[in-house]
């Protein structure tokens, strides 16, 4: 029997698994949020988590959405735009923040707020982009977005970035409001989970055969 409890997204699944051990085995998170964790060796708490954290298997893929007013034609333009670039707690502000150190760009504003309030913003003009990681297609965009609306998705060319995350097509009207692929990056989710003691190990690695077996 799993429980499954509610997150704010990859970052709170990686404390999750430290501070909650009794409660929480196993957390779904960002593989760029890891990389980012294991590359931080000068911090000390964070290198012990990186050392505790262990690998159950790769789930899927998740694409990078930046959604911004038409006027916007390329992730550079960004430089000195205000960009809502999701919750802390999640994984998306660490990627957001990740792509713009890697393509040398230099927001005049990045908003930590959920998707939903960031698309608001977008629409009223209040943000000129937002950057959300999930699965395409990704349901707030399909449904809450129309022509009307005058926004795109802008594509991620650098190839610093490319060289760094998967790149990935976003089909032609794979959105109603998006006529032509957009080119971006994706981000591999994965399950992970913490150096454990049995018999919460053996739990873990049932879990895992039984996933495995029917797959």
């Amino acid at each position: 029997n799993l429980n499954v409890y509610p997150s704010k997204g990859s970052v709170d699944n990686i404390f999750a698994l430290q501070q909650r051990r009794r409660r929480v085995q196993m957390g779904i998170v960002q593989s760029d949020v890891l990389s980012f964790v294991a590359s931080q060796q000068s911090n000390p708490a964070l290198t012990q988590i990186a050392r505790n954290t262990r690998l159950v298997f790769p789930l899927f893929d998740e694409e990078i959405h930046v959604v911004a007013r038409s006027q916007i034609g390329d992730f550079s333009e960004l430089a000195g735009k205000r960009v809502a670039i999701g919750p802390e707690g999640s994984g998306t502000p660490l990627t957001a923040r990740l792509l713009f150190k890697l393509a040398d760009i230099v927001p005049a504003e990045m908003v930590t707020i959920d998707a939903r309030t960031a698309l608001a913003r977008l629409k009223a003009g209040e943000i000129d982009a937002m950057i959300y990681v999930a699965t395409a297609p990704v349901k707030l965009l399909a449904d809450h977005v129309t022509d009307a609306d005058r926004l795109s998705l802008i594509p991620i060319s650098d190839k610093r970035i490319l060289d760094w995350y998967a790149p990935f097509q976003i089909p032609a009207m794979l959105y109603d409001w998006q006529p032509t692929a957009v080119a971006t990056a994706s981000v591999k989710t994965v399950l992970i989970s913490s150096a454990l003691t049995p018999p919460d190990c053996h739990s873990v690695g049932r879990f895992a055969e039984q996933v495995a077996v029917g797959m």
